[in-house]
This record gives C-alpha cells, sequence and structure tokens, in this order.
C-alpha cells in the first residue's frame, strides 16, 4: 500500500501557515497549524495560500492554533469561512490568562467568551479581524458547523491515523494505527522579565476583593468590575514602563506557552520496515532522502514556544519521548527570535551531523521589530548543528514543500 504525506509552509512572512495531508487509499486526513500573517500584504497572501489549499480539499480535519498571537490567529476567520473543519486545538487559558490577554489586547471584556472555549476563540478572531464582509460571524460558522473546540493541556493527547479496511484480517488492529498528531502545552517555565513583573504589578494594583474574584474564577463578578480591573490593568503597565528603558508589549503580555504538534510515525505501528522516503523540497523539487533514520519522516510544530529556558527544553524533550527520533522537520520557534533559541533544542535530535531540516517562518522587511527575525545567531547555531536552513518569507520562491511517499509492507 502506498501512503503520501504531503507538508505545505505558506510564504506569508510575519506569521505562520502550514498545512499537512495524508493521503492512504481514498482517504485523505487535512492538518492545519496556525494561520496568520502581519506583514505588508499578509491579508492578500493568507487568501491566495487559503485558496491554494481549498484545491485540494473541502475539509480541515484538524487545525491548531499554537498560540493567540495576531500573526498565527488573523486568517482562522478565511478559513472557517472556507472549509468544513472538524476540530480545532487552543491553547489552556485560565480565567486569570483570558483576562489578561483580553486586557492586553485592548479588546472589551465579554461574559460569554470568558465562559466558553469556543465563545472566546471566536470572540478573540472576530475582535481582531475586523474587516468588513458580507459575512464575517465566526462563532455563527463555528455554531452550524459544529466544529469541537478543545483546550490543550500539558499532557500529550494524540490523534491516531488508522487503515481502515486496507489492511490483511490477521493484522492486529493496533497495527492500523499508522500515523499520529500529538499535541500538547508546555508549562510556563519562567516567564520573561518584563512580563513576570508587569504581572506582578497588576496583581499588586488589584484589590483583595477583586483579586479573590478573579482567583475564584466569578466570571460575573469580573464582568461588572471589568472598569475596575482595566484601570489596574493600566496603572501596572504605567509602572513596570518605567522600570525599563524600552516600551513594554502593550500586546500579548500573557504568551508563555504554545501548543507543540507532532506529526509522524505511530508508536505501535511495525508496518515501516522497508519503504523510501524521499521529500521534495521547494522550490527547486530536488529528491533527498530522509538524514537520520529511515523512520526519521516527522514533524515539530514550536510555535513560539520558549525554548531558550533549560527546563522547557527538559520538559519537551520528556513529552516528545520517542517521538523525537522520528522527526524530520522542524518549525524554529518565534520566528527565529534569539530570545525564544537555545543550542540545546536542536541538539534533542542528534549531535553527529545528520540534522534535521529547520524552517523558519519570517518576513526579514517587516518593520514591526528592531532587529529582524531570523536572528543571525540562531542561523548560527543550525548551520554548525550540520542541519539545513529555508526562510519561508513573502516571497513565493521560498514556499516550502515536502513529499514523503512510503511503502507499507506486511
Amino acid at each position: 500500500m502506498e501512503v503520501e504525506i504531503v507538508r505545505n509552509h505558506y510564504p506569508v512572512g510575519q506569521g505562520f501557515f502550514s498545512s499537512q495531508q495524508i493521503s492512504y487509499g481514498d482517504e485523505k486526513y487535512t492538518c492545519v497549524y496556525d494561520c496568520g500573517s502581519v506583514s505588508k500584504g499578509g491579508s492578500r497572501l493568507l487568501d491566495k495560500y487559503v485558496d491554494y489549499l481549498r484545491d485540494t480539499t473541502e475539509a480541515i480535519d484538524l487545525l491548531v492554533i499554537s498560540h493567540f498571537d495576531n500573526d498565527h490567529i488573523n486568517g482562522v476567520k478565511k478559513l472557517v469561512g472556507k472549509f468544513n473543519i472538524n476540530k480545532i486545538v487552543i491553547p489552556y487559558l485560565s480565567t486569570f490568562e483570558k483576562l489578561l490577554l483580553l486586557l492586553g489586547k485592548n479588546i472589551p471584556l465579554n461574559l460569554r467568551a470568558m465562559q466558553n472555549d469556543l465563545y472566546f476563540l471566536a470572540y478573540l478572531v472576530d475582535s481582531i479581524d475586523s474587516e468588513d464582509s458580507e459575512d464575517n460571524n465566526f462563532l455563527r460558522r463555528i455554531e452550524e458547523g459544529r466544529i469541537e473546540v478543545i483546550s490543550s493541556r500539558s499532557e500529550v493527547t494524540s490523534v491516531p491515523i488508522h487503515l481502515d479496511g486496507e489492511l490483511p484480517a490477521q493484522i492486529d488492529g493496533r497495527y492500523r494505527r499508522f500515523w499520529e498528531f500529538s499535541y500538547f502545552s508546555l508549562a510556563p517555565g519562567e516567564a520573561g522579565k518584563v512580563e513576570g513583573d508587569l504581572i506582578e504589578k497588576f496583581e499588586d494594583n488589584l484589590t483583595e476583593e477583586l483579586l479573590q474574584g478573579i482567583e475564584n474564577n466569578d466570571i460575573s463578578f469580573i464582568y461588572e468590575n471589568r472598569s475596575r480591573i482595566k484601570c489596574a490593568y493600566r496603572k501596572a503597565v504605567c509602572e513596570v514602563s518605567n522600570n525599563y528603558s524600552r516600551k513594554v508589549p502593550k500586546t500579548d503580555p500573557y504568551n508563555f506557552s504554545s501548543v507543540i504538534l507532532y506529526s509522524g510515525p505511530h508508536k505501535d505501528n511495525y508496518l515501516y520496515r522497508s519503504y523510501g522516503p524521499y521529500c521534495y523540497h521547494g522550490p527547486y523539487d530536488y529528491i533527498a532522502p530522509a538524514r537520520r533514520t529511515s523512520s526519521s519522516i516527522g514533524w515539530l510544530g514550536t510555535g513560539d514556544a520558549r525554548l531558550k529556558q533549560h527546563k522547557n527544553i527538559d520538559e519537551l524533550e520528556r513529552k516528545l519521548s520517542w517521538r523525537k527520533d522520528h522527526i524530520h522537520t522542524i518549525t524554529v520557534p518565534h520566528h527565529g527570535s534569539d530570545n525564544n533559541w537555545h543550542s540545546r533544542f536542536i541538539e534533542l535530535f542528534g549531535k553527529d551531523g545528520s540534522g534535521v531540516y529547520c524552517i523558519a517562518a519570517a518576513d526579514p522587511k517587516c518593520r514591526r521589530y528592531k532587529r529582524p527575525h531570523p536572528h543571525d545567531s540562531v542561523v548560527g547555531d543550525i548551520v554548525c548543528h550540520h542541519s539545513p536552513f529555508y526562510l519561508v518569507s513573502t516571497e513565493p520562491s521560498s514556499f516550502y514543500k515536502e513529499k514523503i511517499k512510503i511503502h507499507l509492507r506486511y
């Protein structure tokens, strides 16, 4: 039996949009990881590549949102409008975290959104993408499509792909699980200094009554006192700004983690003993076998995970467990920022020169940052590790594609 995996990293610039499609027999499974861009012309690019994906399928089986930065979610409404989406995975946020996220983005507090993950996602996406259209009611589209919204916690959750009806009857049921999508959220670890101080000052500026109401998840109380809470937050921003030479970020102050996504062979599958994995990498469409082992054909999405911290790298290694030996391609966290990078991260995937392929989605022309992504030190670490590095930008020629053909023997 032949199985084909196609992975696309679309050139949308400062943001991220990727898809993976697994075709086996007459079946196809589609997974999307993030959809957003803040580059100049980013909305147009998102439209272009959403349509590109739409030409191959009408359904997205799994949409994983790594975190709630605008450059990772401001294209989600486009997906909901053009695809039948079965399941959306979002980061788990406590009531306190949701509150900080909305305050940081200067989005009015909404009682319904604070009470329900589905409404929170819809409210957040509608708030950051308010462009005029005939139908921009994200929530209504979710309700009509009966999309399942799941909050990713710290434990590893796997979504196995089965070979229903394709294998001989004598094959044990567990062998049918030939591929999996596994996701989990890293623990926050040590917060960034500025962000940590901001949260501490915010808590200090809340009265005991307000703090207790938030900690008790009293949603109605929070909503009724939203003006007082917002004032405490603004005061905290001013206080922390005075302690730093650089401006305190007023958007997304609570973004300590990202949903990690593994896409690769399932642990219980033993049918990969003899096959030929070939990867076709755009834009040149050349053929390259897996660099590590014959089963290293998996993929790892990292969002903006804080992988500069040793604790987070240790936790990532524990949760990936056996999966890290099957990974062929990784996304470089936070567009190649050295604030989210440590050389220990790439060393998880081998130290013998058989490095993984590293994809950084960024726009060096984007003026949102003093130092454009990716940072030279990150690229240097990757090159020193003998790992191929690819920048996916706004240039059409930077479109990165992998095609892997697997021949299953039994």
